[in-house]
């Protein structure tokens, strides 16, 4: 999930404030400077309305993007096997479990209604909980270590 929102950061928030500062600081002299293209500008070349075009042509993205991801969100609720959620034990055990057979971060606290943790299998495994436990023991975050 993390990767999404980085994804999203990345290409939907930077693409836009990227679309509109096209809007604002297109330049004439710029654009002409390979001596065949030929624009009015943007906002600082006193052509205002491209701005709007690019407001708009952003809207029209973000309302293609919304429209798409649903149809095909819509689509795959009909196919068998083809779902965007797991089943119910499976998001109380983990994914990570689940889908992995190991923890990706062993810091983190498993349901008490679980039952315990499973013990460490790797030498490295072990040497990572014997340093938790050390500096547990002398008073010191273990998250942290």
């Amino acid at each position: 999930m993390t990767a999404l929102m980085y994804i999203f950061a990345a290409h939907a928030i930077g693409g836009l404030v990227g679309n509109i500062c096209t809007g604002l600081f297109a330049q004439a002299s710029y654009a002409a400077a390979d001596g065949h293209t030929v624009i009015p500008g943007g906002w600082l070349d006193h052509h205002y309305i491209q701005l709007g075009h690019q407001l708009a042509g952003s809207c029209a993205g973000i309302a293609y993007s919304f429209f798409m991801t649903t149809a095909i969100l819509w689509v795959m609720h009909f196919i068998p096997g083809c779902c965007l959620r797991t089943d119910e034990d499976s998001e109380i055990l983990g994914m990570d479990e689940t889908w992995m057979g190991e923890y990706a971060y062993h810091y983190v606290a498993v349901d008490p209604e679980l039952g315990p943790r499973p013990q460490p299998t790797t030498r490295l495994e072990q040497g990572i909980l014997n340093m938790r436990r050390r500096s547990q023991a002398n008073g010191v975050d273990a998250a942290n270590v």
